[in-house]
């Protein structure tokens, strides 16, 4: 594409984006790529970047103004005449980036642009480079980037058989057809569609080299569509390893970078945590969970019974408007009926882990306590199928969690909401209202556990296990599987795990191994 543009009369910049090319963020010790492929670290990188207040979109935003900038500083460029052109994870970078750079007079997006609806539904999140948080909370959809850039001219170049819907690029079509007309500019939006899949082939090199010449030379003749032949990546090389990394010792990574800003926070965090009163802290945390005030009774549908060596159980469904439906079991020792205290139980692998598993089994029941196993929401019974969610995002979950991130409601936070409706049962249900809640929690439905006990004084007790101590643990070690399933946007700029801890008072909070 870029040979093709530079034979046209184009001066052209092509940069390697994050985790792609020669600039792979995590590296071994010979400077190979530790990942299994480019967009897997963009998804790591992103998990980290969220959590101190940023993400790669914007490290990536931040590198093309830097590259338009030393573009722009060559005597050979005309700096009235300047395009953009990407594709794939290219054009998805050339739709945030062609609104946010005003320097930018034409472009042409390649394989990006479809309904965000239909990727969500077809396709899933994709990965970390593909999304802001909070983006469909705007209201924003891939279409409304290209509406900020109009109506400076816009090709969009699309393959009828790649895994990018064809559907929805017409349908953004239209609609942008419709935005262009308005500003009385119709033939300044097009659409190239090729009877071929996913990349920029040669007949949309060619239509995009046409769209440019036509804008920047008022050149509307065909251009010819010779094959041409490219370098080997070795000698297109530009460092002497390969790999930026390894090539430059001072090299500042993202997680370098996510690492320092973390720490910047640090004083801030601390400052919170012991100047704001209770109220305040709490305000702050239900802001970052986005959870919201619940007015609704939670109903109450049982599905039958059964029992398990010395407890008699009901299955039930909690129900609240909505919120999704919560699978619980409760649970009331034989012997024992007048218990004092409810065990809420909530295992990262369900609450059939809890039966099934003999040691847990004993630890749940050793005290004869009432139990209340639940399966928060991307748990249990409600937990997404392995199928949705590939290997090479490192999360089991990545699918809840992104969309979670991309609607504006972190998974964690929903997760405490489901948490609160827990303990509205227990405050509506007579045979439960006299006891006190403890909870015994795993993984992630441990962190939930820990931030709805800093949130709720209804939990007297909480002994977490297999959760992170710190988000820092993430940052330094960013290869870590099931990151997201933790993450809460923006948490370390107000607060760490630790200081959690620290505000609901050591004595209520245990960990156990």
């Amino acid at each position: 594409t870029a040979i093709r543009f530079a034979k046209n009369g184009f001066v052209v910049l092509s940069i390697d984006p994050i985790s792609q090319g020669e600039r792979y963020q995590f590296t071994n010790k010979k400077g190979n790529p530790s990942t299994r492929g480019g967009t897997t670290g963009h998804t790591l990188l992103d998990a980290g970047s969220n959590l101190v207040g940023t993400n790669v979109p914007a490290y990536q935003v931040w590198d093309n103004e830097r590259g338009l900038d030393y573009l722009t500083s060559l005597n050979i460029v005309d700096t009235s005449r300047l395009g953009c052109l990407g594709n794939s994870g290219g054009g998805t970078q050339t739709a945030y980036f062609i609104p946010y750079d005003q320097r930018i007079k034409v472009s042409a997006i390649a394989s990006y642009v479809t309904r965000r609806e239909r990727t969500l539904l077809l396709l899933g999140p994709q990965d970390g480079c593909q999304w802001l948080p909070d983006e469909s909370k705007a209201g924003l959809d891939i279409s409304d980037y290209t509406i900020m850039f109009a109506p400076k001219p816009v090709l969009i170049l699309a393959g009828r058989y790649g895994f990018v819907d064809y559907n929805g690029t017409k349908d953004v079509y239209r609609e942008l057809k419709e935005v262009y007309q308005y500003f009385n500019q119709p033939n300044k939006i097009r659409l190239f569609a090729a009877d071929d899949g996913h990349g920029i082939q040669k007949s949309k090199q060619i239509a995009a080299v046409e769209w440019f010449r036509r804008w920047f030379y008022q050149d509307t003749s065909s251009i010819k569509g010779a094959d041409l032949q490219t370098l080997s990546e070795k000698e297109l090389q530009v460092t002497k390893t390969g790999q930026v990394n390894s090539s430059f010792s001072d090299e500042n990574t993202i997680q370098a970078r996510n690492l320092r800003i973390a720490d910047q926070w640090k004083k801030r965090r601390s400052q919170l945590l012991k100047r704001s009163t209770s109220s305040e802290y709490k305000a702050m945390l239900r802001k970052l969970l986005r959870i919201a005030p619940q007015t609704s009774s939670v109903r109450i549908q049982e599905m039958g019974s059964f029992s398990k060596e010395g407890y008699h159980f009901k299955k039930l469904i909690l129900r609240r408007a909505g919120q999704p439906p919560l699978p619980c079991l409760l649970g009331f020792p034989s012997e024992k009926k007048n218990s004092q205290k409810l065990l809420l139980g909530l295992n990262k692998n369900g609450k059939k882990t809890i039966l099934k598993n003999e040691k847990l089994w004993k630890q749940y029941t050793k005290d004869n306590d009432i139990l209340l196993l639940a399966d928060l929401r991307g748990m249990g019974e409600t937990a997404d199928p392995k199928s949705k969610n590939p290997d090479k995002y490192y999360n089991k979950e990545y699918r809840v969690a992104m969309l979670s991130s991309f609607i504006g409601k972190p998974l964690p936070g929903q997760r405490v909401q489901d948490i609160l409706t827990l303990l509205d049962y227990h405050d509506q249900e007579a045979q439960l209202q006299a006891t006190k809640v403890k909870i015994k929690a795993s993984g992630p439905a441990a962190e939930a556990a820990l931030l709805a006990t800093a949130l709720d004084h209804r939990i007297n007790k909480v002994s977490l296990s297999d959760m992170p101590s710190s988000f820092y643990d993430y940052l330094h070690h960013p290869l870590t599987k099931e990151q997201y399933s933790y993450v809460i946007p923006d948490a370390l700029v107000y607060f760490d795990l630790p200081d959690i801890v620290q505000f609901i008072g050591k004595d209520k909070v245990q960990f156990d191994k």
